[in-house]
């Protein structure tokens, strides 16, 4: 049994030529757009790093790092008071389960 011949979809070498080259094209205008957008990027991303260097060297004056002193230490007698409130709950239900 032999197929129908349709010259509209046939591949020619002609047409796949013409395709492949379109396709190529195609390529190379995203491979542009996707070069420029890694640009910017990269750009944003420098400009990004530079202002988070200047807040990594630390509070400027005494006075700061005075009430940051104190802040932890009030944590940490805050977290201290915490723990010494469950341990006298843990033994109560120790007693209790006895």
């Amino acid at each position: 049994m032999q197929l129908p011949k349709t010259t509209a979809l046939a591949a020619t070498p002609k047409s796949v030529l013409g395709f492949s080259a379109l396709l190529l094209i195609a390529a190379a205008f995203f491979g542009v757009m996707n070069a420029q957008k890694l640009k910017g990027l990269r750009m944003d991303a420098a400009h990004a790093v530079v202002p988070q260097k200047s807040s990594d060297q630390g509070p400027a004056n005494e006075e700061e790092l005075k009430a940051r002193e104190a802040a932890i230490t009030s944590a940490a007698a805050k977290v201290s008071e915490a723990q010494s409130k469950a341990s006298k709950a843990e033994a109560e239900l120790a007693q209790v389960q006895k």
